[in-house]
């Protein structure tokens, strides 16, 4: 008897292809779909293997944010950037910004952005 491990992943080898085509032709990317059928799955899949090697991912997830604060801090927790004390949306964006501009190039996966969604827009 085989038993299958409960954390295997099969037969979305095409949606992890497609994946990874969309994000070389474009900065980003949005996985839609209703709730459960597997998106946060999938893009935590192709985060551990299909991602380009020399280009890391962060899981970033946002369930719960409220604010655009909240996702700022979010964002900064996932890269490891110093904790600094942000008043504003405005200088934690800018805080954020700056420790991607000297990480380099990252791909950030926004786990659940549709609920952060009202702040983001």
């Amino acid at each position: 008897m085989v038993v299958e491990r409960q954390d295997a992943f099969v037969g979305r080898e095409a949606e992890l292809d497609e994946l990874t085509t969309a994000l070389r032709r474009a900065r980003v990317v949005s996985v839609t779909g209703p709730p459960g059928v597997g998106k946060s799955g999938l893009v935590r899949r192709w985060a551990e293997v299909a991602a380009p090697k020399k280009l890391p991912a962060v899981l970033v997830p946002l369930g719960g944010v409220a604010s655009l604060l909240g996702v700022c801090e979010r964002i900064a927790g996932a890269l490891r950037l110093p904790r600094a004390p942000s008043a504003t949306p405005q200088s934690a964006t800018a805080q954020v910004a700056r420790g991607l501009a000297a990480r380099g190039p990252v791909v950030l996966v926004l786990d659940d952005a549709d609920a952060a969604r009202p702040v983001l827009v």
